[in-house]
């Protein structure tokens, strides 16, 4: 049984190291807000860099998020800059 334990937290501090472990639905509300009232400056490009960085061992999904987020507004002229340059 001690064995089975040792072998399980290892694989979640694989998941944490590899960004793979999925956010609660609480914090994937909150980012996903956080990118729909999005603006241009400072204060709020910041706090959701804060939020990235604070929830470093979801990387994959919050990727996953921001990457729908642009693609769903490919025609704004952001999104073009974006991906465009």
């Amino acid at each position: 049984m001690k064995i089975l334990n040792v072998l399980h937290r290892e694989k979640d501090k694989k998941k944490q190291a590899t960004g793979s472990v999925r956010l609660t639905e609480e914090k994937r509300e909150e980012i996903e807000d956080m990118l729909r009232n999005l603006a241009t400056d400072r204060r709020s490009i910041s706090e959701a860099m804060a939020f990235c960085l604070d929830n470093g061992e979801h990387s994959a999904e919050i990727v996953h998020i921001i990457t729908e987020s642009l693609a769903s507004h490919l025609d704004t002229p952001v999104v073009k800059k974006v991906f465009l340059s």
